[in-house]
């Protein structure tokens, strides 16, 4: 299933790629919406709120 088809699928749904390495608490977030092109990779993000550089 892709994002487009998910989205289509759940259109309440908030729809989040949230990536970060397991060996640290430094995540990243991006907020899918709209939906994507099919030739658009989905993005890593920002930084999530709150987190700070040590």
């Amino acid at each position: 299933m892709d994002v487009n088809t998910l989205q289509a699928a759940l259109p309440a749904v908030r729809l989040l790629n949230v990536y970060g390495p397991t060996e640290t608490n430094v995540c990243t977030f991006h907020e899918i919406n709209p939906a994507l092109k099919p030739e658009e990779e989905v993005p890593i993000g920002r930084v999530l709120p709150g987190a700070e550089r040590c």
